[in-house]
């Protein structure tokens, strides 16, 4: 009896399992064509609204079971402008969504109140063809991901076609946009583009935004908390410098030096220039290429929507941004206004003043030092110090004395030249720069390209970083007593 009913569930199953899987397979085909015909349905909408106002194509869309959604063969020119027609074209388009769940909905109800803690966009293939722009040296490689990739060759730019002249393996050409929640106020931007084989640029910007994950447009009072770009080799600088020097009928090692000087060119055609181990670290990229890493570190509470409102100077040090060739030693992005030598007064012989003493006397408490007058009376009774003017820093009048400590108290500083800075680390110092401004705080790092200096709680409390070519003179502040009273009757001198 026993054997009967195994023999009947064996029956049942084998003949109930086929038909229940046919009617599962059957049911998700018919979901899928119906989702099929809705995604289709609203792409044509959206390109039917794009051919409103410019030519537009598309291929057949698609979906992935993890959310993806593809549409082929994307082609679209803009109207006729200043720069000619723009033609973009794609072998295909990816939008990543949170899931497949996710996109159901949306093909269904649309995207009203649908939250999504992910979106990205990858194009790939992708052809951008410019006539107008392609006459014109670009700071970034379209399909290499290089910084300045054809400056000081007789091209401005390369297609995907000639970086295989070149003889580099190239695949297909993408492009990536991809955004991501951290936590309900936090979230990170990455954008990417390049060809494989040939090279790809990388930029990664985090950001908090109070209420963000429930109000997307609290991005607007998003602060900055991370920004880098990395600029990835893949083989195109080595054959680049080959191609152009070959052209040129030049070696390789003289079209670099051709190249840098043609970046130098156009950078102070824009009225900027770089620093010597900002140029000798770009050197080195485009001599053996590499990783070439551009991070900043902004300080607390910058606020992106007021980026444009800044001084160039004032986001060097809001930012503090640092490069990094192949891991070696970061270098300041020391990238500011071309400016002239400033003239050197020579002595009667001939020679250079290395050094000269002056006196310095407490100044009364303000909230900015100022310059210290000096009388016989108050020389006798002031501390005398050794001011030593430091290679590259701007003439000025020394840096005696500084206002403003929280106790009231007013703290002398002995003045020191910049590469003597080095053994004042942990030390309080007293920098001002040449934009007119004084920095009082703990000096915590020092190098030859820059300063990091940790404010007092009145300004703050952050970490400032400026650049050596801001620092107009520097001082270590020392401890001094008070001035002996002077004699009654001789100007600037203190009663008791």
């Amino acid at each position: 009896m026993a054997k009967k009913i195994i023999v009947a569930k064996k029956g049942m199953f084998s003949s109930g399992l086929p038909k229940l899987a046919l009617q599962i397979v059957a049911a998700l085909l018919t979901l899928y064509g119906i989702f099929w015909w809705r995604l289709n349905a609203r792409v044509d909408k959206v390109f039917e609204q794009i051919q409103m106002m410019t030519t537009a194509s598309h291929g057949r869309a698609s979906f992935s079971l993890n959310g993806d959604i593809h549409i082929a063969r994307i082609s679209i020119d803009t109207p006729p402008g200043p720069q000619g027609v723009m033609h973009l074209r794609m072998g295909k388009l990816t939008f990543h969504t949170p899931g497949l769940w996710w996109l159901t909905k949306v093909a269904f109800t649309g995207l009203e109140g649908q939250d999504a803690d992910r979106l990205g966009v990858t194009m790939t293939n992708f052809e951008f063809d410019a006539p107008q722009l392609a006459k014109e040296n670009s700071p970034l490689g379209l399909y290499s991901g290089a910084l300045f990739e054809a400056d000081g060759c007789d091209s401005a730019s390369w297609t995907r076609a000639d970086l295989r002249q070149m003889g580099l393996p190239v695949q297909d050409s993408i492009a990536t946009v991809d955004y991501r929640e951290l936590g309900k106020d936090s979230a990170e931007l990455t954008i990417g583009m390049g060809t494989p084989g040939a090279g790809r640029i990388d930029v990664r910007v985090g950001f908090d935004a109070v209420g963000i994950k429930s109000n997307p447009m609290a991005a607007v009072g998003a602060t900055l908390t991370a920004a880098q770009i990395t600029f990835h080799d893949e083989g195109f600088i080595a054959a680049r410098n080959t191609w152009c020097a070959g052209k040129a009928k030049i070696t390789p090692e003289q079209f670099v030096e051709r190249h840098v000087q043609a970046v130098r060119a156009n950078l102070a055609a824009g009225r900027l220039q770089a620093d010597a181990p900002l140029e000798q670290v770009f050197r080195g990229y485009a001599s053996k290429g590499g990783d070439l890493l551009i991070q900043m570190r902004p300080q607390a509470g910058f606020v992106l929507a007021n980026f444009g409102r800044y001084r160039f100077e004032d986001l060097r040090q809001l930012l503090s941004p640092i490069v990094e060739l192949n891991g070696k030693d970061p270098v300041l992005l020391a990238l500011g206004p071309v400016t002239a030598p400033d003239p050197v007064e020579n002595d009667a012989a001939g020679t250079t003043p290395q050094s000269t003493s002056v006196t310095a006397t407490p100044a009364a408490t303000t909230s900015n030092p100022a310059p210290v007058a000096t009388t016989p009376g108050a020389a006798a009774n002031a501390a005398t110090t050794t001011v030593v003017t430091a290679p590259k820093m701007q003439e000025s009048a020394p840096l005696v004395a500084y206002a403003g400590s929280q106790t009231g108290d007013v703290a002398a500083t002995e003045s020191n030249e910049y590469a003597l800075l080095r053994q004042a680390v942990g030390q309080d110092v007293v920098i001002r720069t040449t934009n007119g401004t004084t920095r009082r705080g703990k000096l915590m790092h020092f190098s030859n390209a820059m300063l990091d200096l940790q404010l007092g709680p009145r300004d703050g409390g952050i970490l400032l970083s400026i650049p050596r070519q801001s620092v107009r003179d520097v001082g270590v502040v020392v401890a001094t007593a008070p001035p002996a009273p002077a004699e009654e009757g001789i100007p600037d001198a203190k009663k008791k």
